[in-house]
């Protein structure tokens, strides 16, 4: 069975992978995007949290249409992109997404922007540099109400740490059942009810036909003046125009990015110029445990793989 991964794997888990699977050939995409070993014939491809883009990325790519693949993991939680579509059609190849890795850190970006905008650090850190002694009036977080759009598991852990400061919790979701420190679940059609009694709407849903484009003008008008909004999401879930536009009005309060429609953002976005809006560069899952966790979850799948079990996250087309 060959294996193609990047060197952090083999040299962290190479023995352990040897263990599940002693027949495996580790093939290994370099730092430097040279590979070691034939990758000919490649049954697994473990794309790793480190891979990014550029040319170890296009060494994994290489190996796509492969007639012997059968397993690829791959590092996202969202599974929106074209090449994990058009892998996903392939009937006899298993793709699984990396749902849950990145829920920690996100949840820890999501709160300490919502602490970040309710304390008024900015102007805070500013006025400290200027040597300028004026209070700024902080909000309380506590007693304030969270809407998240989309309850997943980053959901479900923006939830967990909301609540635990105190926060009321609005969550909506396609499913029904069970969610953990959520105050009231919601059905996606009841998405304004949400927006209009939020102080701060986190945006954790998927890119899908229905999420594309789902915050608009409407709904900025449905949030009203004192709200923040926050996208872990995908940029194309909101329509920027219209965030522009929200952020210049007043409509909205402000607005935290850490996905945008293009990325880079391009540097003549109006965005960019906006008073209330931070744009962080898509790093609100990076951490130092990432690879750690992917490499955990590859492991875990691998096991599942060897005997026959069903695997975790499997992304089949009913879902895309």
């Amino acid at each position: 069975m060959k294996m193609l991964l990047p060197r952090s794997t083999a040299d962290v888990n190479g023995d352990e992978i040897l263990a599940i699977a002693p027949s495996a050939e580790l093939i290994v995409v370099e730092e430097d995007a040279t590979v070691t070993g034939d990758p000919a014939g490649v049954e697994i491809i473990f794309w790793g949290a480190d891979i990014g883009g550029g040319r170890r990325a296009l060494r994994m790519i290489e190996s796509w249409n492969d007639p012997a693949l059968r397993w690829v993991q791959g590092p996202n939680a969202g599974y929106d992109h074209d090449i994990w579509v058009d892998l996903v059609n392939r009937d006899d190849v298993i793709f699984t997404r990396a749902a849950n890795i990145w829920t920690e850190p996100m949840a820890q970006y999501v709160t300490a922007w919502m602490l970040a905008w309710a304390q008024g650090l900015g102007g805070q850190w500013l006025r400290s540099q200027h040597h300028e002694w004026n209070q700024v009036q902080p909000d309380d977080l506590s007693g304030r109400t969270v809407g998240i759009v989309g309850y997943g598991g980053i959901g479900a852990a923006v939830a967990r740490i909301a609540s635990a400061i105190g926060m009321r919790v609005l969550a909506s979701r396609r499913s029904p059942g069970p969610a953990e420190n959520v105050d009231e679940l919601f059905t996606p059609d009841r998405l304004h009810e949400v927006l209009r009694a939020s102080d701060y709407v986190v945006l954790c849903c998927p890119l899908t036909a229905e999420t594309t484009d789902l915050i608009g003008a409407a709904e900025f008008e449905a949030m009203g003046s004192g709200t923040v909004l926050i996208n872990v999401a995908r940029g194309e879930i909101v329509n920027e125009s219209a965030l522009a536009d929200a952020l210049t009005s007043g409509t909205i309060r402000g607005a935290t990015l850490d996905v945008t429609r293009e990325e880079p953002l391009p540097t003549d976005s109006p965005l960019w110029d906006l008073p209330n809006i931070v744009i962080t560069p898509h790093q609100s899952g990076e951490g130092p445990r990432s690879q750690e966790r992917l490499d955990a979850l590859f492991l875990e799948n691998l096991r599942r793989y060897v005997v026959g079990d069903e695997m975790k996250n499997i992304i089949t087309p009913a879902l895309l």
